[in-house]
Parts: C-alpha cells; sequence; structure tokens
C-alpha cells in the first residue's frame, strides 16, 4: 500500500512539475544567470542545473508514460514483468548520466574494468 499512496503523490508532482518548471524559465533564467555572473561563476552551474532539471523531468515524464502504457498493455499488472520495464530502466539512466555529462560537464570514470552484464550495485565517491 506504500507504493501505491507513493505513486499518488510522486507522480502527479512529476506531471506538473515539467510545465512548472518550463513556464518559470522565462522569468528565471535571466536572473540565474545574473546571479551566476555577479557570484564569479563564469561556467554557469545554476544555468546548467536549471537546464538539467528541465531534461530530469523530461524524462521522468517519457518513463511515467512508457510505464503506464507497459502496465496497461500488460493487463493493469496481472501479467509477469517482461525486459520492457528493463530496458526502460536502462534508457533512463543512460540517457541521464549522458544528459549530465554535456550539461553539467560532469565526467564518470568506471575504472580500468568494463561494466559486468546483468544488475550491478554502484557505490560512488564524490571527488572534486
Amino acid at each position: 500500500m506504500d507504493t501505491l499512496r507513493r505513486r499518488c503523490v510522486t507522480i502527479p508532482a512529476v506531471l506538473l512539475a515539467g510545465p512548472i518548471w518550463f513556464l518559470l524559465s522565462p522569468l528565471v533564467l535571466p536572473i540565474v544567470v545574473v546571479v551566476d555572473l555577479v557570484t564569479g561563476h563564469r561556467k554557469l552551474p545554476m544555468l546548467r542545473l536549471w537546464f538539467f532539471t528541465i531534461v530530469f523531468v523530461a524524462h521522468e515524464w517519457i518513463g511515467v508514460a512508457y510505464a503506464a502504457w507497459l502496465w496497461v498493455t500488460g493487463g493493469f499488472g496481472l501479467r509477469p514483468r517482461d525486459d520492457r520495464y528493463l530496458w526502460m530502466q536502462d534508457w533512463w539512466s543512460s540517457s541521464l548520466l549522458t544528459w549530465a555529462g554535456r550539461v553539467m560537464a560532469v565526467r564518470f570514470d568506471w575504472g580500468d574494468a568494463p561494466m559486468p552484464p546483468g544488475r550491478v550495485i554502484v557505490l560512488s565517491r564524490h571527488a572534486s
């Protein structure tokens, strides 16, 4: 029941966040740029963060819509889950990592070994 209650809050919040974020952008973006420049941040980190938030919310919209479509076409949860959910989760996380690299200039170092196939647990450490 906690899952259902959580989804009743988070899904509408995500669906509302997109339009609100887009509508606020023309007002907020100039302010964000000025704050970045006044504080001496020439690489505009606040602007990048605002844009990445738009990317994140767009990914959430796509993920929610795709999961809902899978749920409906899967008999409203009556059929067992299939690999399409895993594909969606893989696309979502991979795409967000790619966008984080592009927008936030974040570099991901996986070490020398390639990522193993299948599910993994990632333990990360922030290092400047």
